[in-house]
C-alpha cells in the first residue's frame, strides 16, 4: 500500500513528458503551437517556452498563456540549439519532446498514448512518423531504418521522444548550428541501437520552410560532416558521402540560381 502511494506521489510530482517549445519571432505561429500542447489529454506533463528575446507579439502570447505554462525566459542566445539547450536546464520531466513554434502535435493524445506505451524502460529514445501539408493535402512521412542513419537524419525531431537524463548529460553540440539533433541521434546510435524505439503513430505535423529547410545546404553540409567523423574507419562510407555531398551540391546550387533569376 505504501508504494503504491509512493508511485502515485512521484508521478504527480514528476511529469512523465516535458515539452519545450524554442522560438523567435514567430508570433504568427506560436499560439497554435502552444494549444496544441496544452490541449493535450489526461497526461502530467509540464511545458517550457525558450525566447531568443523576439520583438514582435511573442511575448503577448506567452502572457495570454502563462498560467498553463511550467517555465519560459526570452533572452538572446547563440541559436536553436543553444535554446533548447537551455530548456534542459529547467526540464523535471521523465521524457522529453521539442515541439517548436509553428509545429503541432499531431492530435491531442500523443502525450497520453505514450504514455500507455508497454516496456519503455527498456528504451532511452522513443521516434515515430511525422506529418506535413504538401499542395493543401496531408502527407505522411515514415522513418528511415535506423541502420540508413550514415546517410542523413532518419526521423523528425518534432516526433522523437528523449529520456531527460541522456540529454542532460549530452547537451547539443553547439559546434553544429544546422544538424546538432542529428549529431545527437548518430551519436546514441552508435552507443546503443537497441535502445530506440519506433512506434508506427504520426507524432507531428511540421510547418514546412523551417530552420533547416531554409539553410538546405549548409545542413546538408553538415550532415556529411558528422557522417564522416563517425565513420573514419570505413573508407567505402566516407567515398560515398563526399561523393553525395558533391552531387547534392551541385543540384542545391543549381535551385538557388533558378530561384534568384526566376
Amino acid at each position: 500500500m505504501l508504494i503504491l502511494l509512493i508511485n502515485s506521489l512521484v508521478s504527480i510530482l514528476i511529469p512523465f513528458v516535458t515539452v519545450v517549445t524554442v522560438t523567435y519571432n514567430a508570433g504568427d505561429y506560436l499560439e497554435e503551437t502552444i494549444l496544441s500542447v496544452l490541449n493535450q489529454k489526461n497526461i502530467n506533463f509540464e511545458y517550457i517556452i525558450i525566447d531568443g528575446c523576439s520583438n514582435d507579439n511573442t511575448l503577448k502570447l506567452i502572457s495570454k498563456y502563462k498560467t498553463h505554462i511550467t517555465y519560459w525566459q526570452s533572452e538572446p542566445d547563440r541559436g536553436i540549439y543553444d535554446a533548447m539547450n537551455k530548456s534542459l536546464k529547467f526540464a523535471k520531466g521523465e521524457w522529453i519532446c521539442f515541439m517548436n513554434a509553428g509545429d503541432i502535435f499531431f492530435n491531442n493524445d500523443i502525450l497520453f498514448d505514450f504514455h500507455n506505451l508497454n516496456n519503455l524502460c527498456d528504451f532511452n529514445i522513443v521516434y515515430g512518423n511525422h506529418s506535413f501539408l504538401k499542395r493543401n493535402r496531408l502527407q505522411i512521412k515514415i522513418p528511415q531504418p535506423l541502420n540508413s542513419i550514415w546517410k542523413k537524419m532518419p526521423m523528425c525531431h518534432q516526433s522523437i521522444f528523449t529520456r531527460t537524463a541522456i540529454l542532460k548529460s549530452n547537451p547539443f553540440n553547439l559546434n553544429y548550428k544546422f544538424a546538432s539533433d542529428y549529431n545527437f541521434i548518430y551519436s546514441q546510435y552508435l552507443i546503443s541501437p537497441y535502445k530506440f524505439l519506433y512506434i508506427n503513430n504520426v507524432i507531428s505535423i511540421i510547418t514546412t520552410g523551417g530552420f533547416s529547410e531554409n539553410n538546405t545546404i549548409k545542413t546538408y553540409i553538415e550532415y556529411k560532416r558528422i557522417s564522416i567523423s563517425k565513420n573514419t574507419s570505413n573508407l567505402k562510407k566516407i567515398y560515398f558521402n563526399l561523393r553525395i555531398l558533391e552531387r547534392r551540391l551541385v543540384v542545391l546550387t543549381k535551385l538557388t540560381i533558378k530561384k534568384l533569376y526566376s
